[in-house]
């Protein structure tokens, strides 16, 4: 970085990803607590709204902010599964970079939003599921234009064969429990970085910041700790909001509300007054309505064109934030005057799912995901201080010079650091490693 104000360039200055990752912000020193909270500002600016997934990811994986993209290091388009618009597959959250398969190309790309479609699931087989769902894809994440142009993209949406007419990827995917379709977007993360994404999770920083003698259960314990972190450095930012584990930026809500087009303040309100208006059952006394947000909003005139590809997520993130502010100001814990109750009855359905009746409710819908009963609490991680590398800055990836190769001393130990955990890789044509020091030592650092 040039100055104390620059912001963070992957590969180049000294990670964000290092051992305070694994602590908490409380924990690291201010700068490096500043320049976290930074850069994750910036990101959002950039990329619009953006789920805790993603930006760990950013954070782990080296978004290059003047680039505007991922810049090469452990990212490699091979390691990624792959999902089609036409087959079953597994299970992706928030956060997992995919390959699409589109005829005879393969589309690389990062999930940023994914909803249910279809309801809870259906049963397919003995403890299978099979759940229709949207996954809005960023194919512009490895740098606008790299793997598809904006030309072919239309292409494919007018085509409608791998994604729809929104850009959007419309997978069924497969579950091996019913209680899978619910859980925490965080948790099924870590779950997807522990096992069909593991392979490049291990190309990244984590396996540099752990002893020897770390497992499974302190790998996950590290991949918690690391995405609360990054949660709580865009809660603390000040120029962002958040929703549900997406942040965004309060000018662009602010932006949104002062325009009069599709989307706009008047859409907003509509969708506000639909969710909380109460409905007058039979008897005289409240119903029950249900609000299903990116299907109210598609249903609206002209906005067909602004709910294409990620600005479907950033309408649909601002649109229940809107809807939990009108509840914040004129009711109390979701109850409006009247008796009127609100509540967000599935997040992940349908870019949101709100239920609007009377105060008593005998037995709400999807009340499945909301019964502490059905709802196991979270196991306890293990210990995870005494993995942790001792040094301030663990070892790490920099990128070398063009034309310049790693030392095979760098190969070598790159290789050693993987082996621990049982993983074998080389290090990225056109980077070497930094062995891990501390800054309290002084002197230079020692590469190799």
């Amino acid at each position: 970085m040039t100055g104390p104000h620059a912001l963070w360039r992957p590969y180049e200055d000294e990670p964000l990803f290092g051992p305070g990752m694994l602590t908490g912000v409380h924990s690291m020193e201010d700068a490096d607590a500043d320049r976290l909270v930074r850069y994750l500002s910036a990101l959002v600016a950039q990329r619009g709204t953006v789920h805790t997934a993603v930006a760990f990811n950013a954070v782990y994986f080296g978004y290059d902010l003047a680039f505007n993209g991922y810049v090469g290091g452990p990212v490699d388009f091979d390691s990624f599964p792959e999902v089609s618009f036409e087959e079953v597959g597994g299970a992706l959250p928030v956060g997992a970079m995919v390959t699409l398969r589109a005829g005879s190309s393969s589309l690389p790309a990062e999930v940023v939003h994914r909803e249910g479609t279809g309801g809870p699931g259906k049963a397919c087989g003995r403890g299978v599921f099979v759940r229709p769902e949207r996954l809005v894809c960023d194919f512009d994440a490895f740098s606008p234009g790299t793997v598809i142009s904006a030309t072919q993209l239309n292409r494919l949406r007018a085509h409608g064969r791998w994604i729809d007419s929104s850009g959007h990827l419309l997978h069924r995917a497969r579950y091996t429990r019913a209680a899978a379709t619910d859980g925490d977007d965080r948790e099924r993360f870590v779950e997807y970085l522990l096992g069909p994404g593991r392979p490049q999770m291990m190309a990244g920083p984590l396996p540099l910041l752990l002893t020897d003698g770390a497992g499974g259960e302190q790998f996950a314990a590290a991949l918690r700790a690391a995405l609360t972190t990054v949660a709580r450095a865009l809660e603390v930012a000040r120029d962002l909001r958040t929703w549900h584990g997406y942040a965004f930026t309060a000018r662009s809500l602010s932006e949104r509300l002062g325009d009069d087009g599709p989307l706009g303040r008047s859409d907003m309100d509509c969708l506000v007054r639909r969710v909380v208006r109460p409905v007058p059952g039979r008897d005289g006394r409240v119903g029950e309505r249900h609000t299903e947000v990116g299907p109210f909003l598609r249903s609206l005139s002209g906005t067909g064109h602004a709910l294409t590809g990620t600005g479907y997520l950033d309408a649909v993130v601002h649109a229940n934030t809107l809807v939990d502010d009108h509840l914040g100001d004129h009711g109390r814990d979701g109850v409006l005057p009247g008796g009127v109750r609100v509540r967000l009855a599935d997040p992940g359905q349908e870019g949101g799912l709100w239920s609007t009746g009377p105060t008593r409710v005998p037995n709400p819908p999807h009340a499945r995901s909301e019964d502490p009963a059905r709802t196991p609490p979270p196991r306890p991680d293990p210990p995870l201080a005494e993995y942790v590398a001792e040094y301030d800055v663990a070892a790490f990836l920099r990128r070398l010079p063009e034309g310049q190769r790693a030392s095979d001393t760098a190969r070598a130990e790159y290789h050693r650091l993987l082996s621990r955990f049982g993983a074998a890789g080389d290090l990225p044509p056109g980077f070497t490693l930094v062995r891990g020091h501390s800054r309290s030592r002084g002197g230079p650092r020692r590469t190799t």
